[in-house]
């Protein structure tokens, strides 16, 4: 028509053209909304409500406010159909786009709990297959189950071909539907992540988006995440991700694999997590991008932004979920604020705490990838409020609960699992084939009669056959974890083969019991018997030189840093700690070009590797240990170190004489001074010390009427020196020499502060020299016992009887000033002392 505007029945129009079309058409002038509100007379009888206004016709995009009768106290109103059906108050707004229904009804106040969990082991394509997150999703989901505040309506878990972008979506928008203001949601995402270019918002200081993997290669990025969060009712959610933005190296000999792939970015602590909570980023140039997706949540991510996040084969899970499934069982709440929830903070703090202390410990015993670096992450919107997720479990008021096994459960771990601080876990007289027993709370695991010698001997725990350790003492271990009358026996180890791209043999440690970094266990009435640590051989690398022997440290009982475990009438026999062996140099050659393949040739000649150090047959005691030792046995057991590597001989190139290289486990101060190839000390440090019992550098132990016999420690052999031109000696050392050792029975480092009580030293022996050659006759030091440079060194009514060394059979020490009182020597025997 000529005006279009014109909404009347009449109109004009021009005819201007041969052909003119004009439509009319009946349009709505308002939308109709129509309103309830219901009460349910079985949850508020007698109450009568209205709504206003009324149902009735509205002009398009006109806002009606709503309003229903206020609700009795400890009620509030549920909206649908509104602008925002999270409001729980008696007003409330519809914008009229469209004919519209709103309805309002009462319940009570409640928080409601949510969840949205994935788990994607396979994201399809040629990636690395994960086999513990889909696990780790469903196990996440029967814990939260077990709480009565979840329900299983009201958690959607997605797990790997389910785990879809269009699921993922959905889910969101089923709680955007359903959530109030004071609900709370769990989003956990295990599986791989990975980074790349930062796109629109224009948000990372890194200038890397973060994604979450999903099936069929569909990816999520922080900023999707954070508009979904942002879009939710309520502004409380914990955000946990067990997975990492970087790549790494799996190391299938031992049992890791990382989550993560793609780029390494540049720069921590600007990873996804941040996105999901309010934050500013200031750029370079000045210009500053601020973000609020929802105000109020925690996120708790499995690693730094410029980490992996790994899963573990011995653990059954991802590093981070495996802690926060014990988190949520209460320990994290008992060490926060107890307030019978645990937060998505707490959970950070224990998970933390407990994941720093594995990887040390883990790391002490040769068992972690040498990239191994993972840090949990947290960013908290407010740390004024904690986000409450999940009720502690209830413990009940009938006290200390009684396990039985056989007959609780096939499994002593599912038993230790399920127990809480202060039950009793009694093993019947058998022998259990098991070993990777973890104990991470104060429960106490006994025979059916500690006190008895036959029922001890035949309360096995054996460890023969088995990949993992025999007990494990966690840092949640106090003096209430308590392992009484119970034999643990049978377990020979040998450190795994160097990574790719190292060559030097990897150290080992923790073979019977390991007492784990802050740990502080008793352990009574118990026998640690047969077990065998050998430190890594060193492959041939690259270099010139030969790569090093790895050590063996703890046969028997290994007692980590700050650990303070109290021993009692406990005997640890026939264990035995060797070192690895060293490769040789390489000899200076020309090579040969023309070989098929061709020979390479070297310049110079290398030097011998060392052999690595054997410490602790039976004991070995960590640094700042203060580890208590009260009427013990520590007999038959030996340190032998590993053997050096040859240096590479002569040759003349290009008319120079190329002289050989230095054998291995050999220095000397003035011209080949052991400091110029990186070692921690001079040749002896590499040998076999303190086969009964090794202290570390500060440590501070404590033994009372201890019997220490039988031990033996005994040096590896050191390299021979390369060949020289004729008419010269070959390089040192000339002859291959047997090391000396130190401390038979006991061997103390430096500044450490110990105390012997009514102590016996028998029959232990640092050895004289025998069939192989030595340096001097000054080969074995301290039968009984060898320190030097201790703090404080204390001996108080002890007996010293038939030690056997070179020097010093009873007792050897140097630059000390020990306190010996009331002590008896007896029948030892030696060249000099």
């Amino acid at each position: 028509t000529d005006d279009d505007t014109l909404t009347g029945t009449k109109n004009t129009v021009t005819v201007d053209k041969p052909r003119k079309a004009v439509t009319a058409e009946f349009v709505k002038v308002g939308f109709k909304l129509t309103t309830q509100v219901t009460v349910d007379p079985d949850l508020l009888p007698g109450f009568t409500a209205e709504i206003s206004p009324p149902s009735g016709l509205y002009r398009p995009l006109q806002k009606v406010k709503l309003t229903v009768t206020p609700p009795p106290a400890g009620f509030q109103v549920r909206w649908r159909g509104t602008d925002k059906d999270g409001i729980v108050d008696p007003i409330n707004y519809v914008t009229m786009t469209q004919d519209t229904q709103v309805s309002a009804w009462y319940e009570k106040i409640e928080v409601k709990y949510y969840a949205i969990l994935c788990g994607v082991n396979d994201v399809v394509g040629n990636y690395p297959i994960l086999n513990y997150a889909e696990a780790d999703a469903s196990q996440l989901n029967a814990a939260l189950l077990q709480r009565p505040e979840w329900k299983s309506e009201n958690i959607h878990l997605l797990l790997g071909r389910d785990a879809t972008l269009n699921r993922l979506r959905l889910a969101f928008l089923d709680l955007r539907a359903r959530m109030d203001l004071d609900d709370v949601l769990v989003f956990y995402f295990a599986g791989h992540g990975f980074a790349a270019t930062d796109t629109s918002p224009y948000d990372e200081l890194d200038g890397f988006d973060e994604y979450i993997m999903l099936t069929d290669l569909e990816v999520v990025s922080d900023d999707q995440v954070a508009k979904w969060l942002g879009a939710l009712p309520s502004h409380n959610y914990a955000v946990f991700l067990d997975t990492g933005f970087n790549t790494a190296s799996a190391t299938a000999e031992l049992s890791f694999a990382p989550r993560g792939l793609g780029i390494n970015v540049p720069k921590p602590g600007d990873d996804f997590g941040i996105d999901l909570i309010p934050h500013q980023t200031l750029f370079e140039d000045g210009t500053v991008f601020l973000a609020d997706p929802n105000g109020m949540g925690v996120v708790v991510t499995a690693a730094q932004g410029d980490q992996a996040a790994w899963e573990y084969q011995e653990l059954g899970h991802g590093l981070l979920t495996y802690f926060l499934l014990k988190a949520i069982d209460g320990s994290a709440d008992q060490a926060g604020n107890g307030n019978g929830w645990t937060s998505g903070e707490e959970c950070f703090v224990n998970v933390a705490r407990n994941l720093s202390a594995w990887l040390k410990d883990w790391d002490q015993i040769g068992a972690l990838p040498a990239d191994l670096d993972q840090q949990p992450g947290i960013f908290d919107a407010t740390t004024a409020v904690e986000i409450d997720f999940v009720s502690s479990p209830v413990q009940g008021s009938t006290g200390p609960r009684t396990f039985y096994i056989p007959g609780a459960a096939d499994s002593i771990q599912q038993i230790i699992d399920v127990a809480r601080d202060g039950d009793l876990i009694v093993l019947a007289a058998n022998v259990y084939q098991v070993g990777g027993l973890v104990i991470d709370k104060n429960i106490t695991i006994t025979s059916a009669n500690p006190d008895d010698p036959e029922v001890v001997a035949a309360t096995v725990i054996d460890c023969s056959n088995t990949v993992e350790r025999g007990v494990y003492f966690t840092r949640n271990a106090g003096p209430g974890a308590v392992l009484n009358g119970i034999t643990i026996r049978n377990g020979t180890w040998t450190a795994l083969p160097p990574e790719t791209g190292t060559y030097d043999g990897r150290h080992i440690a923790g073979g019977g019991i390991l007492v784990g970094y802050l740990a502080s266990p008793t352990i009574k009435n118990c026998v640690v018997s047969g077990f065998r640590l050998t430190g890594g051989n060193a492959v041939g690398g690259p270099g010139v030189d030969g790569d090093d022997g790895g050590f063996a440290l703890g046969a028997g009982i290994y007692c980590a840093e700050e650990s303070a475990p109290t021993i009692i009438n406990t005997t640890i026999t026939d264990c035995h700690v060797v070192g690895g062996n060293a490769t040789s140099g390489v000899s200076a050659s020309a090579g040969d070009p023309a070989a098929n393949p061709p020979v390479a040739g070297s310049p110079v000649a290398g030097r011998g590797g060392w052999g690595g150090g054997a410490r602790g047959g039976g004991v070995y005691i960590a640094p700042l240990s203060r580890a208590v030792f009260r009427n013990c046995t520590i007999s038959g057991c030996t340190a032998t170190g590993g053997n050096g590597g040859n240096g590479g001989n002569y040759a003349r190139l290009n008319g120079l004489d190329v002289p050989g290289g230095y054998g291995g486990l050999w220095s000397d101060s003035s011209y080949a001074p052991w400091q110029a190839w990186g070692y921690v000390g001079d040749y002896r440090y590499y040998s076999g010390s303190g086969a009964g019992v090794y202290c570390e550098i500060e440590s501070e132990p404590k033994f009372i009427e201890c019997l220490i016999s039988g031990n033996q420690s005994r040096g590896g052999m050191s390299g021979r020196g390369g060949t020289m031109p004729a008419g010269q000696d070959r390089q040192q050392p000339i002859t291959a020499y047997e090391l000396p050792s130190y401390g038979g029975g006991v061997f103390c480092g430096e500044k450490v502060k110990a105390e012997f009580v009514k102590c016996r030293f028998y029959d232990n022996v640092a050895p004289k020299p025998s069939t192989n050659y030595t340096l001097s006759s000054s080969l074995g030091h301290g039968g009984g016992i060898a320190f030097e440079r201790s703090s404080s060194i204390v001996f108080d009514s002890c007996s010293f009887r038939r030690n056997n060394a070179s020097v010093g059979a009873g007792m050897y020490y140097l630059e000390d000033f020990p306190t010996v009182a009331d002590c008896n020597f007896i029948a030892n025997n030696a060249y000099q002392g």
